[in-house]
C-alpha cells in the first residue's frame, strides 16, 4: 500500500518552514515560557484592572517577575538556541520518516521479487544504499550533526529517497491487481478456441489489454524511479565537489532539486490514480 500520506514535503526543511517550527515550539511547548507567562500576564491585569493598585503592589510585582522570566527564556531559545532546536526539529522529522518507511523496505523488496520484478526489487536496494552514501559524503564535509546546515541536506535527501520507495508501493500494488492474469493460460485457451466463440476470445483479449496496460504503467514507474536513483547519485557527486564555505550557498539549488523531482513523481502517481 501507498504511504504517500507519511511522505513529508521537501520544503518542510527550509529555513522558513523550520523556524516557524521551532517558534510555535518555543511559544507553546517550552514550560518555561509558556507558564510564567500564562500566569504573570493575568496577574497583572488582576492588579491594575481589578485591583487597581500600583505597579509596585505584591501581585504587580510578582506578575511583572513572570512575565520577564517567560520573556528571558523566549529570547534564549530564539536567540542562543534556536540553531539547535531547528536541528533537533529536523532530525526528529527524519526520525519519524524513517519509522514508516524503513521497517516495510525489506518487505516491499521480497514482494517485488515475488512479482517477479527483480529490477524494481533492486532498486529498493539501491535507493537506501545511495541515501546511505549520500550521508556519507554529508558527514565528511560536515562533521556536526547538531548544525541545521547539515540536516538542511540530509533531510530532503532522505524524503527524496523516500518518494522513489513509494513510487515503488505503487508498483507492488499495480503489480498485484494483474497477478491473476495468467497469459500463457490466456494464449493457449485462445488458441483453443472454436470458431464461434468470439464473446469468450474478446473477454480474453480485454484481459490480456489490461495486463500489457499495466505493465507499460509498471515500466514507466520503474524508469521514474531510476531517474530518483540518478538525482541522488548526482546530488552526491556535486556535494563532494563543493567546498565547505560553499555549501550555505549550494542549498537552495540543492533544495530545488529535490522538490521538484518529489513534486514530479507525487504528480505522476496523482495523475495515475486519476485515470484508472
Amino acid at each position: 500500500m501507498a504511504i504517500t500520506s507519511e511522505l513529508l514535503p521537501v520544503t518542510a526543511y527550509s529555513r522558513q518552514a523550520t523556524r516557524r517550527a521551532v517558534i510555535t515550539a518555543i511559544l507553546c511547548d517550552n514550560p518555561w515560557t509558556l507558564y510564567p507567562a500564562a500566569v504573570g500576564i493575568p496577574l497583572l491585569g488582576l492588579n491594575r484592572l481589578v485591583l487597581e493598585m500600583a505597579w509596585t503592589a505584591p501581585a504587580g510585582l510578582a506578575g511583572l517577575a513572570l512575565v520577564m522570566l517567560g520573556g528571558m527564556s523566549l529570547l534564549i531559545d530564539a536567540g542562543l538556541r534556536r540553531g539547535r532546536l531547528e536541528a533537533r526539529h529536523m532530525a526528529s522529522l527524519r526520525a519519524r520518516q524513517e519509522r514508516v518507511f524503513l521497517d516495510g523496505a525489506a518487505q516491499l523488496r521480497d514482494a517485488l521479487t515475488a512479482l517477479n520484478q527483480t529490477w524494481a526489487a533492486d532498486q529498493v536496494t539501491r535507493i537506501l544504499g545511495q541515501f546511505e552514501a549520500f550521508r556519507t559524503v554529508l558527514d565528511q564535509k560536515i562533521a556536526d550533526p547538531s548544525r541545521p546546515l547539515y540536516h538542511r541536506y540530509l533531510g530532503p535527501a532522505q524524503t527524496l529517497a523516500f518518494t522513489a520507495i513509494d513510487h515503488l508501493r505503487n508498483v507492488e500494488t499495480l503489480l498485484r491487481s494483474i497477478a491473476a492474469i495468467d497469459a500463457d493460460k490466456i494464449g493457449r485457451r485462445l488458441a483453443a478456441l472454436e470458431a464461434g466463440s468470439d464473446r469468450e476470445a474478446a473477454s480474453l483479449q480485454d484481459q490480456l489489454t489490461i495486463r500489457q496496460r499495466t505493465l507499460d504503467k509498471v515500466h514507466g514507474m520503474v524508469t521514474e524511479t531510476e531517474e530518483i536513483i540518478q538525482t541522488l547519485l548526482a546530488t552526491a557527486d556535486d556535494l563532494a565537489k563543493t567546498d565547505q564555505a560553499d555549501l550555505d550557498a549550494a542549498l537552495a539549488d540543492f533544495l530545488a532539486i529535490a522538490e521538484r523531482n518529489q513534486q514530479m513523481i507525487m504528480a505522476l502517481d496523482q495523475g495515475r490514480r486519476g485515470g484508472r
